[in-house]
């Protein structure tokens, strides 16, 4: 019995410590008051920039989007984005952190979605790896969830950055992956495809895409006034799907949200991700997925324009 309290005891002031320094500033209940974290997780990080109102412009994507600076896009809109773009993240997860976003501002200028083909999938699964209770409702299920090394680990890395002791996170959650690159870095594209005749119409009208069903939800939540621009960056011409069921399926995609974005005031759709000369150029490429810096500037040029723009709703 003695054991048993001993051990409740300490799993109690864990759990009271971890819950007053609030390692990931969920914000959710009363702390110590540190301000700011030190986190290069971005499943993590964005918790706190999430809710920040310092900002009231975001960049959702995974890595596809990562690359799009929210400073130059504050500097272009005088909005003040922040990027959230979480790397190998799906559709489910994307709208994890816009509802998170969305939830903590009364007042939001832009969402900028920079989506690829996951979001056309008829059941987009979760990726098991995601933290959802730290975006979720339940502040039950973020006690319950709490109680791990992770969120001890995470609790001693804010004491440390309190301290002085760790940098803080970026203060609008930028990381550019071309700046870790080797110098010697080098990818062998493959050659790019033969020319295909153009694939036979599929009607795909009663398709159901339920990721974009809830991509409306999340906006009609929104605050009144909120813009959506929808962005699909390039890839490597050898990477563009050849197979007539996978084209269809994508434009059919790209017209939906391409229509909910119009939809919002100053909202617009901006596809890249079609045969063009920035697909056949391997310099704009780091690999068949991810472009470079200079396809990454035009792309904010191109939102700047759609967010500023006079007829941005017609785009």
């Amino acid at each position: 019995m003695r054991f048993l309290a001993v051990l409740v005891a300490a799993l109690a002031a864990t759990l009271a410590a971890v819950v007053l320094i609030d390692p990931y500033d969920s914000g959710r209940f009363p702390t110590i008051g540190i301000v700011g974290i030190s986190d290069t997780n971005q499943r993590t990080e964005y918790v706190s920039l999430g809710r920040s109102h310092k900002f009231n412009a975001a960049i959702f994507s995974d890595s596809h989007g990562q690359l799009l600076d929210p400073d130059r896009l504050t500097q272009a809109t005088g909005l003040s984005f922040v990027q959230l773009s979480i790397p190998g993240a799906m559709a489910p997860e994307q709208l994890a952190v816009m509802r998170w976003f969305i939830r903590h501002h009364a007042q939001i200028g832009a969402l900028v979605l920079a989506a690829d083909q996951r979001w056309c999938g008829e059941d987009p699964q979760p990726w098991k790896w995601f933290p959802f209770w730290l975006y979720g409702d339940s502040d039950l299920q973020y006690l319950a969830s709490s109680l791990n090394s992770r969120s001890v680990g995470a609790a001693v890395r804010r004491i440390e950055h309190a301290m002085g002791l760790l940098q803080p996170s970026d203060r609008r959650g930028y990381d550019d992956y071309e700046a870790r690159r080797p110098p010697d870095y080098t990818f062998a594209f493959p050659p790019p495809p033969p020319p295909a005749p153009p694939p036979a119409p599929i009607d795909l009208a009663a398709r159901v895409f339920p990721a974009i069903d809830r991509l409306k939800a999340e906006l009609d939540a929104a605050p009144t006034g909120t813009s959506l621009v929808v962005v699909f960056p390039p890839v490597y011409i050898a990477a563009l799907p050849s197979d007539a069921q996978a084209v269809a399926e994508l434009a059919e995609c790209k017209a939906r949200l391409a229509r909910l974005a119009r939809a919002t005031p100053h909202g617009g759709f901006l596809d890249y991700l079609i045969d063009s000369p920035i697909a056949r150029d391997q310099a704009s490429f780091q690999d068949v997925d991810h472009y470079r810096a200079p396809v990454a500037r035009r792309i904010e040029h191109d939102i700047a324009g759609v967010l500023k723009g006079p007829a941005a709703a017609s785009r």
